[in-house]
């Protein structure tokens, strides 16, 4: 069914104060550094893609993100949870293309590692990280 047509979400209340918390822990979940993990991450996604809309990005990371985070509960092993989002891009068709999944999958990798600090490694760090991933895919 398509999802204009879908009427689901119609018939859940929520109060503000439930619909209210849901974003706070979705925020604290998408960037638990706060505001300047966003904006550097941000920073380095427009840097990566400069002819992108940052708003899109930003939705196709955290995408990326929640399937990868799923994946690797269901694995419990990194290196399979990379390889079944790489090897997954089509559970994310609408939103990703298929050549950008190495891309946010390293940007995904990255974000994994950064800390108090919210220091990202460089856009060429995740471009060369990519194509490194892309190899192991094609070599798999």
């Amino acid at each position: 069914m398509s999802p204009m047509f879908d009427i689901s979400h119609w018939f859940v209340w929520k109060s503000k104060a439930e619909r209210e918390q849901e974003a706070e822990e979705y925020a604290e979940w998408a960037f638990p550094y706060g505001e300047q993990q966003r904006e550097n991450l941000a920073a380095l996604m427009k840097a990566v893609f400069p002819k992108s809309e940052a708003s899109l990005n930003m939705v196709k990371f955290l995408s990326c993100r929640e399937l990868y985070e799923k994946e690797l509960r269901r694995a419990r092993q990194r290196d399979v949870a990379i390889d079944g989002m790489l090897n997954n891009v089509k559970k994310i068709r609408g939103i990703l293309k298929e050549n950008e999944m190495a891309v946010f999958m390293a940007l995904v990798l990255a974000n994994a590692e950064v800390d108090k600090d919210v220091e990202y490694p460089s856009a060429q760090f995740i471009l060369t990280h990519a194509d490194e991933l892309r190899l192991l895919r094609n070599e798999g």
